[in-house]
């Protein structure tokens, strides 16, 4: 069953929500409050999913010198209701409004649920790498011109 959610930017109320999908789904992390001011003021761009008043997901897109989406995570129970595509759309309309060419993504070369949602919503995998972390990544792109 497919549920609308409302996408938009994330808003000060919205931070405790964040930061506990965050911690649950990349505990490695450890988001704190700080640490997403730091994020923010370093270009990241979180977009959210709201269901009922609720985060349901959110999406973080990193802007620089090239578009990252660098995270997405969505509630257990809203998953496969069409959430995290509806982030991934958005994060991809707000790249390309920025005058952008490609978003990246990073996934988890073992995550093959990962891999197969970002290549549902159209990311091609390009090489793999190793992360900060030491994690070998798929990295994909989205060409978005």
């Amino acid at each position: 069953m497919r549920v609308e959610s409302a996408i938009r930017p994330m808003r000060p109320g919205d931070e405790p929500a964040v930061i506990s999908l965050l911690n649950h789904h990349f505990p490695r992390v450890q988001m704190t409050s700080s640490k997403l001011h730091t994020r923010l003021s370093r270009g990241a761009r979180f977009l959210v999913a709201e269901e009922n008043g609720e985060v349901a997901g959110f999406a973080d897109l990193r802007v620089g010198r090239r578009a990252l989406l660098r995270g997405l995570a969505v509630q257990a129970e809203k998953r496969g209701r069409g959430v995290g595509s509806a982030l991934v759309q958005a994060a991809v309309s707000e790249a390309r409004s920025l005058g952008f060419k490609r978003l990246r993504v990073e996934a988890l070369d073992g995550d093959v649920n990962a891999v197969r949602f970002y290549e549902m919503n159209g990311f091609a995998a390009m090489k793999t790498a190793v992360n900060r972390f030491g994690e070998t990544v798929r990295v994909m792109l989205l060409r978005l011109a």
